[in-house]
């Protein structure tokens, strides 16, 4: 029921100038750290638009300079690049399913309004959590009727929420979320035109049953008004019966909760936008003192207008004349230059060695260096639990939507990859894994899991597809019982076996035939005269 998704959301801060003054105080407080974050993950060209607000013009420039000076710098997004590293991290190994129903196994490809994967899904709401530090994921379900699908929120537009004791529990009793949606009229537009309107959804338990109440704006740039009656009500079912809780969680990076959770990526966000200051200084100053000055004495300057330079021209002074070059050589620049490689080391230690860049010195002890390791998996492991946590239960949610007794929802669960440090494995460790295996040290699960995370054995391969390859002699054709069971034995070892007890046979057989032979030989010699007899 809900219109969010895609490209859409991420705008929807900047289709209207404020949030409403009803608004949770803690969107009011975060509003501009969301608005610095987004800006410097977009990019050099969002923030230059922004102008002042990121690079203050400095004293003693005019308007003109100023434009000078904003063209010239360069911001390096290091913001986008640390949320790109971190992300494809945690989805370098495919999410796990467990218990899933088989008639739900395709459904799981299409599993949005706009029919995105399950995987595609939680990858974007993974680069939401490290990104932003939340996102928010309601289960839905069309209006006439049909399969459920999965809609997904930006920190921006989750404008308020409230908790109730229930019993001893703290339950979600509602949640108002920012919709933009484009009129019925204006969709079919081909002019290029878009008047996107603001929508607010409130999920909502009325007298313990959940409801959905919309509110539709009048018009553009306008919130509507949440406390009169609702443009429309929706009571979602399940098997004709009204849900007793709102199918919503927001993921975040320390917990699953609506409560707003400083973003990790902050930090990085407030640092790439000092460095770009920095830069600016250091390419306005190298724009004045980069090219050389050439100057020479009034008196030769008299009645000429103009100078050629260039390697076969010749300046001919006279007495008491000069000619010559004024070359910048202070260590001005030098100090920006400083600043920048510093504000640089600064992102790498927040970033860590995840997004491919080592900060460790040779005087860092192991124990250092290894408390550095663990530092920059916390983030990583933190939201990847999260997403187990709340990704187990969408699906649970969903599946039993789903004509899925409720008994066997709550069986299916869901993990994400948490060997987020794996450095490649020696052939050292290999052998050692393969001995500790046919010693009956570990068993064929821990070597499993151990080749999949060393990215030997690809994630399409299920443990138990695994063991039927690993007693498979076809699985190994250079393997000497391959070979022996291409020729009718059933191993290397039998075949040896046979063949000795063949030789023997052959043997046994040739013995046998040169004693016969023998004794046949001596049967038919003739015995000397006289002999038998005394």
């Amino acid at each position: 029921m809900a219109t969010t998704n895609g490209k859409k959301d991420i705008s929807l801060k900047n289709i209207i100038s404020s949030y409403p003054t009803w608004a949770h105080p803690s969107v009011h407080y975060h509003s501009v750290d969301w608005e610095m974050l987004r800006d410097t993950f977009q990019g050099e060209r969002q923030v230059k638009e922004k102008g002042h607000v990121y690079l203050p013009q400095p004293s003693g420039l005019d308007d003109g300079e100023y434009d000078l000076y904003l063209e010239n710098s360069t911001f390096y997004n290091m913001t986008n690049r640390t949320v790109g590293a971190l992300v494809g991290t945690i989805f370098r190994r495919n999410p796990v399913i467990s218990n899933l129903p088989k008639k739900l196994q395709k459904k799981v490809r299409k599993i949005t309004k706009t029919n995105q994967s399950l995987r595609s899904f939680t990858r974007r709401c993974a680069k939401e959590v490290v990104h932003m530090g939340r996102y928010g994921v309601l289960v839905d379900m069309p209006a006439g009727g049909g399969d459920p699908y999965l809609t997904g929120y930006v920190t921006e537009a989750i404008l308020d929420w409230s908790y109730q004791m229930v019993g001893d529990r703290e339950v979600l009793t509602e949640v108002l979320l920012m919709e933009a949606f484009l009129p019925d009229h204006a969709s079919g537009s081909t002019s290029g035109q878009r008047s996107y309107k603001i929508r607010i959804r409130a999920l909502r338990l009325v007298s313990g049953r959940y409801e959905q109440h919309v509110y539709d704006s009048a018009s553009t740039q306008v919130y509507p008004d949440v406390n009169r009656v609702p443009d429309q009500v929706i009571v979602p079912t399940n098997r004709g019966t009204p849900l007793r809780y709102i199918p919503f969680i927001i993921f975040g990076t320390e917990s699953n909760s609506p409560d707003v959770e400083r973003s990790s990526m902050l930090d990085i966000a407030q640092m790439n936008i000092s460095h770009f200051r920095s830069y600016a200084h250091l390419e306005h100053g190298r724009f004045y003192t980069g090219l050389p000055v050439y100057y020479v004495s009034k008196g030769m300057g008299e009645g000429k207008g103009e100078y050629t330079i260039g390697a076969s021209v010749v300046w001919e002074v006279g007495p008491g004349e000069n000619a010559g070059i004024i070359e910048f050589n202070g260590n001005g620049l030098k100090f920006l230059e400083n600043a920048i490689a510093t504000k640089e080391a600064h992102i790498s230690t927040l970033g860590g060695r995840l997004i491919g860049v080592t900060t460790s010195s040779v005087s860092e002890s192991d124990n250092q260096v290894s408390m550095k390791d663990r530092n920059e998996q916390a983030l990583l492991l933190n939201v990847s639990m999260a997403l187990d946590e709340g990704f187990t239960q969408v699906l649970q949610w969903w599946a039993s939507w789903q004509d899925v007794q409720i008994a066997e929802a709550e069986e299916i669960s869901i993990e994400f990859n948490k060997d987020f440090m794996l450095k490649e494995a020696a052939a050292r460790e290999f052998r050692a894994i393969q001995q500790m295996y046919q010693d009956g040290i570990l068993p064929i699960e821990v070597v499993y899991d151990y080749l999949k995370k060393a990215e030997v054995i690809p994630d399409w391969l299920e443990l138990e597809e695994f063991k039927k390859l690993l007693v498979s002699k076809n699985s190994f054709p250079n393997n000497p019982d391959a070979e022996a069971n291409s020729r009718g034995f059933p191993d290397r070892k039998t075949e040896l076996e046979l063949e000795e007890a063949e030789k023997d046979r052959k043997s046994q057989e040739q013995i046998a035939e040169s004693q016969a032979a023998l004794a046949l030989k001596q049967a038919r010699t003739p015995k000397p005269a006289g002999a038998g007899a005394s």
